[in-house]
């Protein structure tokens, strides 16, 4: 593999004793896996070698078994930071695993709103603003929202709008309505002792 890793870049202040990066097919590295990631290599600082492994290296049984370990890390990750209420917790873990069914990966790191539910907010702002998305526009916006780079700043600006940020928080709202009626309903069928 290339020897990219001569100035340190891409080390992990979760892991000091190793510097970590994925690698593209022309052997650019990144700190984070990114949708060309082809390979990973691993410098072990204080043994001073480097191990590494192509994904094509891998039985199609290995590449599954890892890659949804890896979804899995990722979602899991989402609901790491502390002081999350379960109802952040929820929408965190479900707007990353959002982002990975529609075929995106860079937000790994980044845990925010759900893209479905800031896209709806936009969606129905322009309706009653009297100017409704066609097709079109709401794919636009879509491909926006999942764009590896300019995603963010386009989620920003949308929940920086006050009518998309009213409209989005009345969809949050309205989920952690339909969670607290379900767990109602659960602790009303329960027939169980307070067993703490």
């Amino acid at each position: 593999m290339a020897d990219t890793l001569s100035n340190g870049e891409g080390a992990s202040k979760r892991a000091e004793k190793t510097i970590r990066l994925f690698l593209n097919a022309e052997g650019v590295a990144s700190p984070r896996a990114r949708l060309d990631s082809v390979a990973f290599e691993v410098t072990l600082i204080e043994a001073g070698e480097k191990i590494g492994l192509r994904w094509d290296e891998l039985s199609p049984e290995v590449q599954r078994a890892a890659g949804l370990y890896g979804i899995m890390t990722s979602v899991t990750n989402a609901v790491g930071a502390k002081n999350l209420s379960a109802s952040d917790m929820v929408d965190n873990a479900t707007a990353r695993l959002e982002v990975i069914r529609s075929g995106a990966w860079s937000a790994e790191s980044k845990v925010g709103a759900r893209t479905g539910d800031v896209l709806e907010a936009i969606i129905r702002a322009f309706a009653e603003s009297g100017k409704p998305l066609d097709e079109a526009g709401i794919e636009q916006r879509r491909k926006l929202l999942l764009d590896e780079d300019q995603g963010p700043a386009f989620r920003d600006k949308a929940l920086a709008n006050p009518r998309v940020a009213a409209i989005f928080a009345a969809i949050k709202a309205q989920r952690a309505e339909e969670r607290l009626a379900k767990a109602k309903a659960k602790a009303a069928d329960s027939t169980g002792d307070l067993d703490l």
